[in-house]
């Protein structure tokens, strides 16, 4: 294995990069043979299928263990019998994600590049929604018994105190996922034949035959706003419920050795007994700071494995704790905000622009972050530097390093000394650096590396062209505006443009590379 050297300021960030190094390592000193057994995984063939697929985290993840693989030294790699990763297939409701999945058509280093020539990481096809693989009459029967389940509810929840609702909406919500699974075990026996694909541009195949000798596995982020503490809270009774069902019952008819999924820390795993009948599953809480990340985003890993297939682990999730937990890698938080000042002024220019501003001051300098933000948003900003120097017994001219979502009111912030949560509408201010987190460094919370910061080009994001391009055409446009894609918009014409709206919501809805990473060295490692 290559040693990784010993970290200055500037080492300790591209150490967030190098995480397949980091993390090998880590198995290693646990287990001697650990990057063995994985060499021989991908060596056999590793096929991966996603869905709800985002931005492709799970297969970026994948073709990063594979080049730290090779930093091993090892010569398999160059051996004909080296099948490698096969990514079959992706998909994802969001055409802005299904603009990132066919990044090769957005960035000219993939453009027409064939399978082999990026390692495996580009997909086969590019599916949309889970509903869009099942009759009309299926979604119409579920919708009809999720609704009456709703109506049950809704009927309890009238007459009962407001501290016994969530055990109503829990109850009326399992009730629904046993009449689901059930309806689906005897009505949806088959896989469809053939899928809408958006890279083909025509109906695909859409099963996917297991290569023998190699491992499959099934990866999917499923919507969380129906189990997140600042989202729904409607549980199986919300929208998200039915497209889950779809894709659990979809894993029964493909029987993948190993499906791992990502929600947030609410969602309700006690019922994956009934949805996964006879399997074993394990829930693992990841979490940024676990692995050394000084940013809040707890999520759990659920791993679900195919009967047959095992732990060779007595208690998989304490050994992974032990192997994973470190100390922060980064000084600060503020270490993130770390775009070229030229990024950062061009953003404040197009901020500036559409709030009907001037392109520079009066004063010719570049203008400073609360001169282009909202008067709303500046506003809760104030009010919490006021209250933070109050706690901290700061001076005026004297700046923490210390965090606040500017979307959200001074007296929820709170003194935060890591990063807040990215979600989707997530404005993380910082008092140092006294400006907001760009979509860019967003992106590299998430693990996604998008700035040239001595960071070997195999670990760098591979769709990074797609978006700095985009949010460059986007904030040098005379008339640059905040406009949205509309997330339901079935197709459209390959050279759309993505919004400043599309990737700050693909930043935050998006699975950590690390924690995703971790994840699957972990299971392929200790999964028999």
């Amino acid at each position: 294995m290559q040693a990784l050297e010993a970290p200055d300021s500037d080492g300790h960030f591209r150490r967030l990069f190098l995480w397949p190094r980091v993390f090998l390592e880590k198995l290693a000193k646990y287990s001697a043979s650990s990057v063995e057994v994985l060499v021989d995984r991908y060596r056999e063939g590793l096929s991966v299928v996603t869905d709800f697929s985002g931005v492709g985290s799970a297969e970026i993840a994948c073709l990063f263990i594979e080049h730290g693989l090779k930093d091993s030294g090892s010569e398999i790699f160059s051996s004909p019998e080296y099948v490698g990763l096969r990514c079959r297939r992706a998909s994802d409701s969001n055409p802005a994600c299904r603009r990132i999945l066919l990044h090769d058509d957005c960035n000219p280093d993939f453009q027409g590049a064939s399978h082999s020539a990026v390692s495996g990481q580009a997909h086969g096809c590019i599916f949309g929604s889970l509903e869009e693989r099942v009759e009309p009459e299926v979604l119409q029967k579920l919708r009809r018994m999720q609704g009456a389940c709703k109506d049950n509810a809704d009927s309890e929840l009238d007459k009962a105190a407001e501290d016994s609702h969530r055990s109503i909406i829990r109850k009326w919500g399992r009730e629904f996922v046993r009449m689901a699974v059930q309806f689906l075990q005897k009505s949806v026996t088959e896989l469809p034949t053939k899928v809408w694909c958006y890279r083909h541009e025509q109906a695909c195949p859409f099963c996917v035959t297991h290569e023998q000798g190699g491992i499959d596995i099934a990866i999917a982020g499923p919507p969380c706003v129906d189990w997140s503490q600042i989202g729904q809270r409607h549980g199986w009774l919300g929208d998200g419920a039915i497209p889950f069902l779809l894709w659990a019952h979809e894993r029964r008819l493909c029987r993948e050795r190993i499906t791992i999924m990502e929600n947030v820390v609410g969602f309700d795993d006690d019922i994956l007994d009934v949805v996964f009948p006879g399997y074993i599953t394990t829930v693992f809480p990841v979490s940024l700071r676990q692995l050394g990340i000084p940013a809040h985003r707890d999520r759990i890993y659920i791993v679900i494995l195919l009967p047959g297939a095992s732990w060779l682990l007595s208690e998989p999730r304490v050994v992974f704790a032990e192997i994973f937990t470190e100390q922060y890698l980064l000084t600060n938080s503020s270490q993130f905000y770390s775009a070229p000042k030229d990024v950062v002024d061009r953003n404040h220019e197009w901020q500036a622009r559409t709030r009907g501003l001037p392109a520079s001051p009066s004063s010719g300098r570049a203008w400073q972050a609360k001169h282009v933000m909202s008067q709303p948003m500046v506003k809760r900003v104030r009010a919490w530097e006021e209250a933070v120097r109050a706690d901290l017994g700061l001076d005026r001219n004297q700046r923490a390093h210390v965090f606040m979502n500017a979307a959200q009111s001074a007296g929820r912030c709170g003194v935060m000394d890591v990063l807040p949560t990215l979600i989707t509408n997530a404005h993380i201010w910082s008092m140092h650096s006294q400006r907001l987190l760009l979509v860019q460094e967003m992106w590299e919370v998430q693990g996604f590396s998008m700035f040239e910061k001595g960071i070997p080009t195999e670990y760098m994001c591979p769709f990074r062209v797609c978006v700095l391009d985009a949010l460059a055409a986007l904030e040098s446009s005379p008339e640059a505006s905040a406009t949205r894609t509309g997330r339901r918009c079935a197709k459209r014409p390959r050279d759309w443009q993505l919004s400043h709206h599309d990737l700050r919501v693909m930043a935050g809805n998006s699975m950590s590379l690390q924690c995703m990473g971790a994840i699957l060295l972990f299971v392929l490692t200790f999964v028999r």
